[in-house]
Formats: structure tokens, C-alpha cells, sequence
């Protein structure tokens, strides 16, 4: 739910990390040329002209331009791969799979040298490169906790001198749909394994967000905006999180009393807002009305009662009048934790005591 916030020079760390930018001679490295003469020869073999000659433009592509080309893409393999064609749904999804394998040679970064094709052999494996890079940059990246749900805390930690991490790194578009934005930085989200394998899986990206066979200017607009790497990306400003008195089956009234069972947490935006379907992709309703989120939006509701703005008020007269000139924006801060950085829930959290 929250967004991405990149750091001034990602771009080019993420490339020397991956060992395709030397840092010293500040040259392309050798490695990097290899790739890049494999993915021209692919480009002009499948007419892809749409698509950058320099693979660097795909690897480093700002999310907005990664739309673009998902875009063109998409429409090449639909036009390659013709689903009428097919006897199938099962057919369909084996010829796209056998349609993508040199794509996938290129730029899945989980294939080691000696599984991809013979004209691929000499392409490195990166997933330990892109693991370390977010490890290295965690701090910057404000990688605290998931930024599809905000539910599970991630970050780093030390084993026996060993850096390693607690979360997953999910490629917004699907590498096994689109395997050339496998290797694209701001195709990652890091994440919960909850979100990235149990919720979202490698299943059908379109299905995920009710996409049409065909990409159009409409989904262009929503997928612009449902991207934590979005630099449109508003969930925050565009839903609020509430809890409110359940519907009662037996009488069909809503009522509070202290039975957890009795209240709901809900999202609230417009039914037709982006975000909505990003709220039923990820199970967010449901997934929000656990006991233990519930449990923790109560104690919230409760510490909003108990510190009401006239007592809040009160304190910062009290304290201003003892010297310590305290505003009532820095009390509610300190009683409500709302600068903590490493705060779960943290926009059910502004949202209930806000």
C-alpha cells in the first residue's frame, strides 16, 4: 500500500551491482555487451522494433515507460500467440511458454549459464545480485515492512556475519508473462511471501487486476497508478481505512458491543477508483479483518477516545506553561506514534487517529 521511494543514483548502483556498470572506468561492462548483442539479435530476429536496441533502457526504464513497453509487448505476444489458434486454454499456455523461451534465456535472472539455450550460455544468474542489492539499500529504500500490505514487517538482518533479509522481491509484471522486465529495477516490489506467493502467485496478471485480452488506453491509465514504483501511485490519498459495527445475521442491525466478531475493518474508495482492485487482488478486506488486526484497530479506536483534542489540548497547555512550549501536533505524535518509521498498519494507523 505504501510507495516506493527511490534514491538519487539507484539506477547506476543497481547496474555496477549486477556487474554491468564498472564503476572505475564508468564503461558498460563486458558482460553487459554480451547481453545486449544476444537481446539485439533476439529484437531484430522477432521484429521488436518498439523495444529499446540498449538493454540498459529496459533494466533501468522508469515504471512509467516499463507501461509503455508491457504495452507493445503484450500486443505482440496476443498477435504471435492466438489464443483461436489454440485448441485449449492448456495449448494456449504452452505455446506462449515455448514462444517466450528465448526471452526468458535473456532475462530470467534465476536461470543459471547451464540450463539456458546454447547461444545463451554465457549470461550470468542474478538473483543473488538483485537479493544483495536491495539488502545493501534496504535503509534507503524505507524496506520496513510490505508495500502491498503493510501487514508483515521486512527489512535485513545479521547471521554469522551474513547480511540477509526477511522479505521477497515480486516483479510486478509477471516474469513468467513478461520475462523481459524480469531484470528491470522498477519492476520489483519488495514484499511479504504472503502478498508475493500466496495471494498474487504466478498466476494470470490480467486475471489478477480484471484486465481485458487486450491492453488498452483505460488499462494503460490504471496500471499507471496501482504500482508502488508509480511515481502516480496514491493509495494512501485515494482510501481510508475504518472500522465500523458488523451487520448482525439475526436482526440485520449494525451494533457494537466488545466481541471482536462484532466489527469490521474496511477500505472505503470509490467503487470505480483504481484501487479498489487492488484492495480485491491482494484480499486486503479479508485479509484485514483478521483477530489480530482487528484486536490492534480497537486499541486505536480506544487510545482516539481517551485522547480526545480537548485533552490533548490540555497537555499542551499544561506543558507550555511549565516551559517546555510543546504543540499539540508534537503530543499527538508522541501518543500516537504517528512519525514512527517502523510501525506496522501504518496507514490504518493514520487513518484511525487522524
Amino acid at each position: 500500500m505504501k510507495k516506493l521511494k527511490y534514491f538519487d543514483g539507484c539506477e547506476l548502483e543497481y547496474m555496477i551491482t549486477l556487474g554491468l556498470w564498472n564503476k572505475t572506468s564508468r564503461r558498460y561492462t563486458s558482460e553487459y555487451w554480451s547481453i545486449n548483442k544476444a537481446w539485439n539479435k533476439l529484437r531484430d530476429d522477432k521484429k521488436l522494433f518498439f523495444l529499446p536496441k540498449m538493454i540498459s533502457k529496459i533494466l533501468i526504464a522508469k515504471y512509467t515507460k516499463l507501461v509503455v513497453y508491457f504495452k507493445y509487448f503484450d500486443d505482440f505476444i496476443e498477435e504471435n500467440v492466438s489464443v483461436h489458434s489454440c485448441q485449449s486454454k492448456k495449448s494456449y499456455a504452452k505455446a506462449r511458454k515455448n514462444f517466450l523461451v528465448p526471452f526468458t534465456n535473456i532475462f530470467n535472472y534465476a536461470v543459471s549459464p547451464k540450463n539456458r539455450l546454447p547461444e545463451y550460455k554465457n549470461i550470468s544468474c542474478y538473483d543473488t545480485k538483485i537479493a544483495d542489492f536491495f539488502k545493501k539499500y534496504a535503509e534507503e529504500l524505507d524496506i520496513t515492512s510490505c508495500f502491498y500490505c503493510e501487514s508483515a514487517y521486512t527489512g535485513v538482518y545479521s547471521d554469522k556475519g551474513e547480511v540477509k533479509r526477511t522479505f521477497d522481491i515480486d516483479h510486478f509484471f509477471q516474469k513468467e508473462q513478461y520475462p523481459i522486465f524480469a531484470l528491470s529495477l522498477y519492476n520489483f516490489v519488495p514484499c511479504c511471501q504472503v502478498c508475493n506467493s500466496r495471494v498474487k502467485g504466478s498466476g494470470n496478471f490480467k486475471n489478477l487486476y480484471n484486465l481485458g485480452s487486450r491492453i488498452t488506453n483505460k488499462d494503460i491509465y490504471f496500471l499507471l497508478r496501482i504500482s508502488p514504483a508509480s511515481p502516480y501511485y496514491q493509495f494512501y490519498e485515494n482510501t481510508k481505512i475504518g472500522i465500523y459495527p458488523a451487520l448482525s445475521e439475526s436482526n440485520k442491525i449494525w451494533q457494537y458491543n466488545d466481541d471482536l466478531d462484532m466489527y469490521k475493518i474496511q477500505f472505503d474508495c470509490d467503487k470505480n477508483d483504481p484501487y479498489q482492485k487492488v484492495i480485491d487482488a491482494f484480499q486486503l478486506d479479508g485479509r484485514y479483518n483478521s483477530i489480530s488486526i482487528k484486536a490492534h484497530a480497537k486499541y486505536l479506536e480506544n487510545l482516539k477516545k481517551k485522547y480526545t483534542d480537548e485533552y490533548i489540548l490540555e497537555i499542551a497547555t499544561f506543558l507550555t506553561k511549565a516551559g517546555w512550549m510543546t504543540t499539540e501536533k508534537q503530543i499527538k505524535e508522541v501518543i500516537f506514534h504517528l512519525d514512527e518509521r517502523y510501525i506496522l498498519l501504518k496507514k490504518m494507523h493514520k487513518d484511525l487517529l487522524m
